[in-house]
């Protein structure tokens, strides 16, 4: 008899051949898995270092950090709408190309997040470190080691427990200093982590501006505007009273010389900005108050060699400083503050005239102080005493600008 030969597979050699292709399959794909891992990790990484280079540029041009990624919209760092809307950055317009880079819609989508900012509601790929909005760039201690931006789900980062693990159980993060790496869950450094981070310069104490560090100050007068009448002005003078930490010490530093005629509402913009002066250094949590006094000439009875003779002199009409009935006679603003609602009386311009070039109008249609993180401003009433009648009807001549200043803090230690 001739022998049959079997030409097909056993149960035994497909069983083989089975387990032999789930191998290969189980470890294609899990190759595959970690190249697609690693490309939406790439492409994360890519979005976040142009956000931080974009908060970086920003940061150097405004002189302090964005106060939302929809800041970054502002003068082409990004496209988008609004800079003083807290969720401003879901607006942002993939459609306009910025000078900077080419697609906002896909700089602020992370590749493993489903949805996007444009949805309604908006869905989050990136958030900011909240306590670094809008502080100044060169008082980040430690750069390299602070989050400006991570993966999140929300806008804003205040806790380290807000940034997604979304890529290996970790996290893509944008440091101040401009580089970009995965952080392990949980090992983020943000200022939540380190409250010393971050250093205000100044904080306004009962009127009175306490520097934070050493510092020194320029003074720059926007207007100075109280009148005798329509068409005559009163001399007002700024004099600075700085009191050292231990409160004892007291310096007081003429802006400008009193021997001489002071400001005076009949002096243009540039008049006023040629008495700019600038302070010598003060030390750490100095106390700054500024001073406003008006004088006026008058003519007096005056013995001159042997004779008496009519010579003119100056008295003082008013003086008012800082820490003078704050809020009354005294305003002083720093940014995000509502611009006061006062018009100009007897030839005066409003406060909103003086400070035109330091306003930001707001999503809600209200005027706000825009100042860097270093200025402030003041405002003086010095010639009515009260904003109310003694009846409680507001007092018309009330205004609060007879004097407005802007005070520029430069500060001098260097941060970590």
């Amino acid at each position: 008899m001739k022998n049959k030969k079997n030409t097909g597979f056993s149960l035994l050699e497909l069983l083989a051949c089975i387990s032999i292709i789930s191998v290969i399959s189980s470890l294609l794909f899990s190759a595959l898995q970690s190249s697609r891992e690693k490309g939406y990790q790439a492409k994360c990484i890519n979005n976040q270092h142009n956000l931080i280079q974009a908060v970086i540029l920003f940061a150097l041009d405004e002189e302090h950090l964005p106060t939302s990624i929809a800041c970054l919209a502002n003068d082409g760092y990004l496209d988008g709408r609004s800079t003083r809307s807290q969720q401003g950055y879901a607006y942002a317009d993939s459609t306009v190309l910025s000078p900077y880079y080419n697609s906002v819609f896909e700089l602020t989508k992370c590749p493993k997040v489903h949805g996007t900012i444009m949805d309604d509601p908006p869905v989050y790929s990136y958030g900011m470190s909240e306590q670094l909005t809008g502080i100044s760039y060169h008082l980040i201690k430690n750069p390299s080691k602070l989050v400006v931006i991570a993966d999140s789900d929300t806008p804003f980062i205040s806790s380290i427990d807000q940034v997604a693990p979304r890529h290996k159980l970790g996290a893509i993060g944008a440091y101040a200093d401009g580089h970009v790496e995965w952080v392990k869950d949980g090992e983020f450094t943000i200022p939540e982590n380190e409250p010393n981070a971050v250093t205000e310069i100044f904080e306004i104490i009962e009127g009175s501006v306490i520097v934070s560090t050493a510092s020194s100050t320029t003074v720059i007068p926007l207007a100075a505007q109280y009148a005798q009448s329509s068409s005559s002005w009163y001399d007002v003078y700024i004099t600075m009273e700085v009191t050292t930490p231990d409160g004892e010490t007291t310096s007081s530093y003429e802006v400008m010389s009193s021997e001489t005629d002071g400001l005076n509402g009949g002096m243009t913009q540039e008049e006023l900005m040629e008495f700019m002066w600038e302070s010598p250094e003060f030390e750490s949590e100095s106390s700054i108050n500024i001073i406003s006094t008006a004088k006026y000439w008058t003519k007096k009875w005056k013995k001159v060699n042997g004779r008496w003779r009519k010579v003119w002199v100056q008295k003082t009409k008013r003086s008012w400083n800082t820490n003078d009935d704050v809020d009354s006679q005294v305003w002083v603003l720093k940014d995000g503050d509502p611009v006061p609602e006062v018009p100009g009386l007897n030839g005066q311009i409003s406060v909103a005239e003086a400070v035109s070039g330091y306003v930001e109008r707001a999503e809600d249609g209200n005027d706000y102080v825009s100042l860097a993180e270093n200025e402030v401003i003041y405002f003086f009433e010095i010639g009515q005493t009260n904003p109310y009648y003694s009846n409680g009807a507001p007092n018309p001549g009330y205004d609060c600008n007879d004097l407005v200043v802007l005070m520029t803090i430069d500060t001098y230690e260097n941060v970590e």
